[in-house]
């Protein structure tokens, strides 16, 4: 995953010099990569050298941004309301009724325990076979399952 520098600046430097500009502005060594069209390792030898030789660091806070591709379960939003009912019931079974965890109840759905996590946030889309198993775990039909509120 590519990340540009913050505020859109571009430095107008050639390389090496842009590049180093570009990373003190938060730009990440693949954007760096694709703008001055040198290989990665390259890119990470010269910024290492001019961090270690140079003593530069970057002139923004890079603490707030986040690094890789991937979101927490908690940034991530219900695929569809239908997903998240789903996943209303499936949390109520496992905590009020039988006070299970994850490990236990993804057992019972024949997945593994962050599956089950998933499938509670309304973030995992269901095949059908998994579909019939909550339905027959939570004793209703499908299309009981897309109505609103627990069982």
């Amino acid at each position: 995953m590519t990340i540009s520098p913050v505020d859109g600046f571009d430095s107008k430097k050639p390389w090496p010099e842009g590049a180093v500009e570009d990373w003190q502005h938060g730009a990440s060594y693949s954007w760096l990569v694709d703008k001055h069209g040198r290989q990665y390792s390259t890119v990470a030898h010269h910024i290492r050298f001019m961090k270690t030789r140079h003593g530069l660091e970057p002139t923004v806070d890079m603490s707030k941004r986040r690094r890789g591709g991937r979101q927490t379960f908690a940034e991530q939003s219900p695929i569809s309301q239908f997903h998240r009912n789903v996943g209303v019931k499936l949390n109520y079974y496992r905590e009020v009724i039988n006070d299970l965890n994850y490990e236990e109840m993804g057992a019972k759905l024949g997945v593994n325990r962050l599956i089950t996590r998933k499938m509670e946030l309304g973030i995992h889309d269901f095949t059908l076979s998994q579909l019939e198993k909550v339905s027959g775990l939570l004793e209703t039909g499908i299309p009981d399952l897309m109505k609103p509120g627990a069982k």
